[in-house]
């Protein structure tokens, strides 16, 4: 599968201009950025639309690990993965 918008060139491109437009220190786009790399770092994942992907890891990271582990099981289902 080729993802264009997932080659390292873009996401550099990507963090270099929220880098340019947002300070680091007042923002929590980083936090979120990193849970994002770290939900798409599993192959099983890559399908899952960024809506999706961003709902199960802000409710991970908040906590809710039941309702999150529901909605990426579902998210998989959706997208064809059978795990």
């Amino acid at each position: 599968m080729n993802l264009p918008l997932l080659s390292p060139f873009y996401v550099s491109q990507m963090r270099k201009n929220i880098r340019d437009y947002i300070p680091q220190e007042d923002n929590r786009i980083y936090l979120i950025i990193e849970l994002l790399d770290a939900f798409y770092a599993d192959s099983h994942n890559i399908k899952i639309s960024f809506e999706a992907a961003l709902r199960i890891t802000l409710a991970r990271h908040l906590g809710d690990v039941e309702k999150s582990d529901f909605w990426l099981n579902e998210a998989r289902r959706r997208a064809g993965n059978k795990n």
